[in-house]
């Protein structure tokens, strides 16, 4: 019988499962004898009929990417900053099990299937650290002294992304980053600045946003049409009174591009209400050209972490190695 710990552990790394796999899961552990119709429902039926918790994070349909994104939330709401993550699938399901209250004595006996190979999986061995660092600039008509350093990171180790289309990746993402957030703090009705240009024209129809904040309980949101995405987002300055503003130096943003035309940009930054700093933000972007046009870009996809958090004392800056990091955001 799983303890109390164990039982909202299960729960919350399963949460982070696609609805397939838990179906897959819930045929596993049943033998197809229950049939399941929604998440919730099935992660249900997954720990009720689970003996052990090493007995569920041994199995392969909880990867390694996910054991890592679980783990990362755990150590994030327990303020746990210097921990290194584990790389193995082995020794991360150990430390979760420690993590969860259970008795480990047998399971180095186990048999752990390690899919560290496996093509939708990824090796994380970031470290997170507070340290100082200078104050940020900004131009907004918020005044906030202290921000808050979230990680070291010399973001400069990493290559300059490659050319394609004639034009710098990392410049255009930079310019991105500074209009977009600019365009979206224009609708907040405190900053009595002329409305910019933003709206559902931004995004490809088939454009998905998700959205999930700590406040100080975790939730959850996911929109997945244009109209629906803007209204969302603009909602956050226009009805919220909110303001983005973004940490655009080069150790809070990371842009790259792949092989097949998609560029994504990750940006972190800080979140404020007139005078009061409210928290953090990281938001990732999918960036495709739209080919009916010359050098116009539309958003694919999206990501936006929030984090209410009181005592800010730097800018936020990105965390670990953003390329591992933008894997995680992107694990449902």
């Amino acid at each position: 019988m799983l303890t109390k710990a164990e039982i909202e552990g299960c729960r919350n790394l399963l949460e982070k499962l696609d609805y397939p796999d838990l179906v897959s899961l819930v045929d596993t552990v049943t033998n197809r004898g229950i049939s399941v119709t929604k998440k919730t429902e099935a992660i249900k039926v997954i720990i009720t009929y689970t003996n052990s918790p090493a007995e569920l994070l041994k199995r392969k349909k909880i990867r390694r990417d996910i054991l890592v994104a679980y783990l990362t939330d755990y150590l994030y709401e327990k303020n746990e900053v210097g921990f290194k993550l584990p790389s193995g699938k082995k020794d991360l399901v150990l430390e979760i099990l420690k993590r969860w209250g259970t008795d480990v004595e047998h399971f180095e006996l186990m048999e752990i299937d390690d899919n560290s190979r496996d093509s939708d999986s990824f090796n994380t061995s970031s470290e997170k650290s507070f340290e100082a660092s200078p104050p940020c600039q900004h131009d907004t008509h918020v005044t906030v002294h202290q921000f808050i350093n979230i990680t070291n990171v010399n973001v400069n180790s990493f290559p300059d992304p490659t050319k394609i289309d004639g034009f710098n990746v990392k410049e255009f993402g930079e310019q991105f980053a500074k209009w977009f957030y600019e365009n979206l703090n224009s609708f907040c009705p405190t900053l009595q600045k002329p409305n910019g240009d933003f709206g559902p024209h931004h995004f490809w129809d088939d454009c998905r946003l998700v959205i999930q904040t700590w406040s100080p309980g975790p939730s959850r949101e996911v929109l997945l049409d244009p109209l629906s995405i803007s209204d969302k987002l603009l909602m956050f300055p226009k009805n919220e009174q909110m303001i983005f503003n973004p940490n655009l130096t080069q150790e809070g943003i990371f842009v790259k591009s792949s092989a097949h035309g998609l560029v994504e940009i990750l940006v972190c930054g800080t979140v404020h209400r007139e005078n009061n700093c409210l928290g953090l933000f990281q938001q990732l972007f999918g960036m495709v050209k739209d080919p009916r046009y010359n050098d116009n870009w539309k958003i694919k996809m999206s990501r936006l972490f929030l984090k209410a958090m009181q005592l800010l004392t730097h800018m936020p800056k990105l965390e670990g190695n953003p390329e591992e990091q933008i894997l995680a955001m992107c694990k449902d």
